[in-house]
């Protein structure tokens, strides 16, 4: 058994069509699931050893690791990301929304988006109403990726590195190929079309929570104000609020005070509050301005306060 395991574990490289040039991306992995991918990943090579006297191709080795539950679950990061600049240094950082996708055939989908741990949306979709493209994609992930290894559709186009992680890129429909670790054989990176994202978690599961409370939160440079005086919005924040030294504008809107001033919209409300679309409810460290665009969002003190201008960064630097 022992020399077996031993004759498995290397990769088999095999050859193929490489036509595929993919860009870098990076996956992160659980200690548990990677333990059980690749006593999954040993076991069919054992057996595929034994039963062939060959090694298991690399088709072999993503099928057994595929699982064989009916509901697809997949974590990936999405563009285009937001950056976090530090105001006394200028260093930044890029920050992604996250989305986790449960995928039933039958029973529908769920796809709940984050950022930074916060939920910005969460939407359910019965199997009916369930656009044919996400259909086409999470399906071909789901049952239809293991019938394409199974059946021989699915094809070898290369190996390769993706940030220092060994692959195997799979065809496994028409321009539609996934990244498999050769370590874990388990998918961490999918290519459609000209657009890829890096999978942080894959699995194939049997139950899955499917329904979602809906979540939505507000877009407050898209909503109209009601004017206040100066006076009225120290008020309603507990404080003077901070705006550029001139106002061409002070209005309410909801709980928040929204100052204009030419171009420059400052909108602001006491911590927390939802004002920067795609990250409702996250607040930057002291310090930092988080950038969308032209827009920032950032804290000062007990203020959150969003930014929409040609320069937030130069805006934030201006508040007093």
């Amino acid at each position: 058994m022992r020399e077996l395991l031993e004759l498995a574990v290397p990769p088999y490289e095999g050859t193929g069509d490489w036509p595929a040039v993919l860009r870098d991306a990076r996956v992160r992995r659980r200690r548990a699931p990677l333990a059980v991918a690749l006593v999954a990943v040993a076991a069919a090579a054992v057996l595929a050893i034994a039963l062939t006297g060959a090694p298991p191709s690399t088709l072999d080795r993503a099928l057994a690791a595929a699982g064989d539950g009916r509901i697809l679950h997949v974590v990936f990061d999405v563009d285009p990301a937001k950056t976090l600049v530090d105001l006394q240094t200028g260093a930044s950082r890029e920050l992604r929304s996250r989305h986790e996708v449960w995928f039933d055939p039958e029973g529908g989908l769920r796809d709940r988006e984050t950022f930074a741990g916060v939920v910005q949306s969460d939407v359910s979709i019965p199997a009916a109403a369930v656009p044919g493209h996400a259909r086409e994609i999470y399906g071909s992930l789901g049952a239809g990726y293991r019938d394409a290894l199974r059946s021989g559709k699915a094809k070898v186009l290369r190996t390769g590195d993706l940030n220092g992680t060994p692959v195997a890129w799979i065809r496994i429909a028409p321009a539609h190929d996934v990244a498999v670790s050769r370590e874990t054989y388990r998918p961490i990176y999918m290519r459609v079309g000209d657009g890829g994202t890096p999978i942080l978690t894959y699995e194939t599961i049997e139950s899955a929570p499917l329904r979602a409370d809906p979540v939505s939160t507000p877009n407050v440079f898209a909503e109209s104000g009601t004017p206040i005086s100066l006076a009225r919005a120290t008020a309603m924040l507990g404080r003077r609020p901070l705006w550029t030294g001139h106002a061409d504008s002070v209005e309410r809107v909801g709980d928040s005070v929204r100052i204009t001033d030419g171009d420059t919209e400052i909108t602001q409300a006491r911590a927390p509050a939802d004002l920067l679309p795609g990250a409702a409810g996250y607040t930057p460290p002291d310090g930092s301005v988080l950038l969308d665009g032209m827009a920032g969002l950032m804290r000062a003190g007990d203020l959150v306060v969003a930014i929409h201008a040609p320069d937030p960064v130069a805006v934030a630097g201006e508040l007093r």
